[in-house]
């Protein structure tokens, strides 16, 4: 009993002595007293001034807990690394004797990194002859030994944690660029290796970069998060990631994912199994695994877009879609194979459908420099429901005279070609694609199309378009083009070959409301031309050409009206009827031309029309917008049909037109009677109708001589004599 006694009294005095040491490290014990020392410590093993400027605080019972405010680190003479509002930590005194780090609570207010680079490149976080510290030798030193697997393995247990305000700012004077993350928030309690615990992140982004307007993204994180460093298993599930995007369109982009992703260190892959997303309503799918995450981490898998209309959703995002057809853009879907690598990314198997078009093929873009490749393969597309037409002037804003007449001088030459820029050039000089494209049906300007395909290349600032062909209109239409962006003013090169082909619709095409030559027409030719605009190229225009129509029609000129009404004019004579039709119809005709800086020189133009042919030569001056051939027309049979009926006598002769005009004038006026040309003609026909004529009569009256010598002479020297006499007079 006075043993048991004695051993209380003992472990009372223990406790009570216990007591008295906790209470006095508590009132004599000021950490405070110790900030400087602290701080020097600091500064000798990694070189950082830490300062701490704020009162420190610090408990032993019934947890270890430490509380930091007001502190700042950086190297000396250079900016400020990082600033700290407040931070405390309590752990377990107990479990962390016993192997196990046991915190009931982690708190981090206000911690600011700030990281500059200047122009030169240097940065304020490197610590300068960082290879000369104790900690730089300590790790260098190949006798150290990494940490036991002990440590490795001891628990972890955070009943909470919570991050507030905390931001980083990086400031990259040599490049331009900006980038803010933060105020970073992060709440998780019940954190122990191995299970679930709920995790709440907020995470916003601003980019900015040579002075253009800032991307900011505002991301929320909730998520069951699993860590099991032993097992190397990282996973998040259920998770919902909410993200606002601004400054990439007019309106906010909200971007969720919805799903799990889940690591796996020791098969160095992360899966993403059947991600949700959504963009702005745009709904989607991603299943896909990420693989060799330390040599060359790849994704693989595969995405859907479902159907969506897709000109609201543009509307929706501030981008208006102004289009011909109101249904146009209302059905857009999309499923494809994905692969992203550190190289490029790849979309194949890629099948979509926009509208009524059914679309496949691949697509490869590379991340860093490299060449865009692409195959596509589409059904059918009609563009004339996605190009916008031209405003009329009723919906154009309302401008004065001057002003009006001022902007058209600039882009508009004197004979109305645009001086505008056709093609943009910087894209030309950076555009680095390879590709091919081919179309089961097109319609373009209400020109119906098939079995369209081109290939095209571009590298270097030369863009060359291959092995292009359509059919249109029952003909076929091949081409080759080039533009070199390298060269100012830029070069462009055209090959193309036409084969029965309609020309109506091809002037349509061309934008033309009054087809001047309607038939089936082939053509071939090499052009070449320099400049950026309309006015450029036509002024600028070489090579030469060939074409041939065939069951054509000139329309509003009428050639043989015209050799009717200088026959007429010739003989004094007015035409009693005007013609039936006022076109040309032609069985066949061909021409060749050589182009000279817009000039087209016409050395052999030749066509059969009914009753008739022609033949010709001059030129088109496409600068001038001038027409200047002369015509020759032969008459050689019926003509009553197509003007009035001609006398036989007229027959054979070449009757001259000559053909002048400006191209925007009326084609009904271009071609009249070269009326020297038919006088001379006229004046010949009647000089050899007098000849005619007189040689008959001559004949006749030697041929009465001739019988009277006959008789006289008799015989041979009879039939002798007249031939000499007729010889004599016929010369």
């Amino acid at each position: 009993m006075k043993a048991t006694k004695i051993i209380l009294w003992l472990l009372g005095a223990l406790f009570g002595l216990l007591a008295l040491v906790v209470i006095y490290l508590l009132v004599a014990f000021d950490p405070n007293d110790y900030r400087q020392r602290i701080g020097e410590m600091v500064q000798d093993k990694t070189g950082l001034q830490l300062e701490i400027k704020g009162p420190m605080s610090w408990s032993l019972f019934p947890q270890f807990a430490i509380t930091l405010e007001d502190v700042q680190a950086g190297y000396p003479d250079r900016p400020t690394v990082a600033t700290l509002q407040h931070a405390s930590v309590s752990m377990d005194v107990p479990a962390l004797i016993s192997g196990r780090l046991s915190l009931s609570g982690l708190m981090v207010d206000g911690l600011v990194l700030d990281l500059n680079r200047d122009k030169t490149g240097a940065n304020n976080w490197d610590r300068p002859s960082a290879a000369s510290s104790p900690a730089a030798r300590s790790t260098a030193e190949p006798g150290s030994q990494p940490a036991s697997s002990a440590s490795r393995s001891m628990a972890l247990a955070i009943d909470d944690i919570d991050l507030q305000n905390v931001q980083v700012n990086y400031h990259d004077l040599q490049a331009n660029q900006n980038i803010a993350l933060g105020p970073v928030n992060l709440r998780a309690s019940e954190i122990r290796l191995g299970q679930a615990f709920p995790l709440t992140l907020t995470l916003p982004l601003s980019v900015q970069a040579d002075g253009k307007q800032a991307v900011q993204l505002g991301n929320k994180l909730q998520a069951s998060m699993l860590l099991d460093p032993e097992r190397q298993l990282y996973q998040l599930h259920d998770m919902d990631l909410l993200s606002t995007i601004d400054g990439v369109t007019r309106q906010s982009l909200l971007l969720e994912i919805k799903g799990d992703v889940d690591a796996d260190l020791q098969q160095q892959q992360v899966r993403l199994p059947n991600l949700k997303l959504a963009l702005n309503g745009m709904q989607g799918q991603l299943d896909a695994t990420v693989k060799d995450l330390q040599k060359a981490p790849a994704l693989q898998g595969s995405l859907q877009l479902a159907e969506l209309n897709l000109r609201k959703w543009l509307s929706d995002i501030g981008m208006s879609v102004s289009l011909p057809d109101e249904k146009a853009l209302t059905a857009a879907s999309m499923t494809t194979a994905l692969m992203v690598d550190r190289q490029q990314l790849s979309l194949t198997n890629l099948t979509a459908r926009l509208d009524e078009s059914k679309i496949s093929g691949s697509f490869q873009q590379p991340l860093n420099k490299g060449q865009t490749e692409f195959k596509l393969g589409i059904d059918q597309l009609n563009l004339d429901r996605y190009l916008a037409s031209s405003a009329s002037p009723a919906t154009q804003p309302e401008a004065s005279s001057s002003t009006t007449a001022a902007a058209t001088a600039k882009t508009t030459s004197d004979t109305g070609y645009s001086k505008a820029p056709m093609l943009p050039v910087e894209v030309l000089q950076r555009l680095n694609l390879r590709g091919s494209v081919q179309l089961g049906k097109l319609t373009y300007q209400q020109v119906a199309m098939s079995q369209v395909k081109f290939n095209v290349a571009a590298a270097a600032g030369k863009l060359v378009v291959d092995q292009a062909s359509a059919q249109i209109a029952e003909g076929k239409v091949a081409l080759k083009a080039q533009v070199d962006a390298q060269k100012v003013p830029l070069r462009s090169q055209l090959q193309f070959n036409v084969d029965h082909l309609a020309l109506e619709q091809v002037q349509t095409l061309l934008g033309s409301t009054q087809p001047a030559v309607n038939g089936i027409g082939s053509m071939n030719g090499s052009l070449s031309m320099s400049g950026n605009s309309v006015f450029d190229w036509v002024n600028s225009l070489n090579g030469s050409a060939k074409a041939n129509v065939t069951d054509g029609r000139l329309n509003n000129i009428n050639l043989t009206q015209q050799i009717c009404e200088g026959i007429a004019f010739a003989n004094q004579e007015t035409l009693t009827a005007a013609a039936d039709s006022e076109h040309t119809r032609l069985t066949n005709a061909s021409l060749q031309a050589q182009f000279n800086n817009g000039v087209a020189h016409i050395d052999s133009a030749q066509g059969q029309l009914v009753g008739a042919s022609a033949k010709g030569s001059g030129q088109i001056n496409l600068p001038q917008r001038q027409l200047d051939m002369g015509v020759g027309v032969v008459i050689e049979g019926d003509t009553s049909r197509e003007a009035c009926t001609i006398n036989p006598k007229f027959q054979g002769l070449e009757w001259p037109l000559r053909c002048q005009g400006s191209l925007d004038g009326d084609p009904a006026k271009w071609c009249r009677p070269d009326k020297e040309g038919f006088a001379k003609t006229v004046t010949s026909l009647a000089s050899n109708e007098a000849k005619r004529k007189a040689q008959k009569e001559l004949s006749r009256a030697l041929d009465k001589q001739s019988d009277k010598l006959s008789e006289k002479l008799g015989g041979d020297n009879a039939e002798a004599v007249k031939g000499l006499l007729q010889g004599l007079f016929k010369k």
